[in-house]
């Protein structure tokens, strides 16, 4: 592998800023209208009503695509392998908070924290970018079993490393990202539900932003 090493931090073009910006009033809509219901079940639970039901457990795995390219490297075949930066896998965990609406629980808040990494092998390198996720998600249950939310997820620390036995090891990284998903699963059974998420969210860098939105799958496994 060559030191021909390239991170795409690209300014966003006016089209892209468009799109984000009508997608960003969807999701908000959609995020104001969760948080709405949820205030209202706080409310009644701060007044003294049984409407509190419970605190319950999750994990997550989710696989996720999409995101322009990040980073790439070439080896000494001229064979070139990139990174898009909404691609990778997250891994979460956290606290679900469960409300009581019309005497069952409708709403459920989630808060959780997890790592999202995204690697490439080629020749004899690697590359590879980790993020850690902080997110806070607001649930709606369905009777079906069916629920559908939306959300902040917040990105620290991402970082982007590229490595080989030919030249030293780089690293570069990012500015914290905030972006905003919509999510939609399940229940297979009591303590599993099957899942596909949606997220809006772009990293910076000096200034210029890249693309990073993301679509993906997943599976959650819970507690209570």
């Amino acid at each position: 592998m060559s030191s021909n090493i390239q991170i795409s931090i690209a300014a966003a073009s006016a089209h892209r800023i468009l799109g984000f910006q009508c997608a960003g009033r969807v999701l908000i809509i959609t995020v104001l209208l969760a948080f709405t219901g949820n205030a209202i079940a706080a409310r009644e639970f701060g007044s003294g009503s049984d409407r509190f039901a419970g605190v319950g457990f999750f994990v997550r795995a989710n696989v996720d695509s999409g995101g322009e390219e990040l980073v790439s490297a070439k080896n000494e075949d001229q064979d070139v392998t990139s990174l898009n930066a909404g691609a990778g896998t997250l891994w979460e965990g956290g606290i679900r908070l469960n409300w009581r609406l019309l005497d069952r629980p409708a709403w459920e808040t989630e808060l959780g924290i997890g790592i999202k990494n995204t690697e490439r092998t080629t020749g004899n390198g690697s590359l590879s970018f980790q993020r850690i996720v902080l997110s806070s998600t607001q649930f709606y249950r369905f009777k079906s079993g069916i629920r559908i939310g939306g959300g902040i997820a917040a990105h620290l620390s991402p970082t982007v490393e590229v490595s080989a036995a030919t030249f030293q090891s780089e690293s570069q990284a990012l500015d914290t990202a905030i972006g905003l998903s919509v999510m939609a699963d399940y229940g297979i059974v009591r303590w599993a539900s099957l899942g596909l998420r949606a997220t809006s969210l772009s990293y910076g860098k000096d200034g210029s932003s890249i693309d990073a939105s993301s679509v993906g799958a997943y599976i959650t496994f819970r507690y209570r």
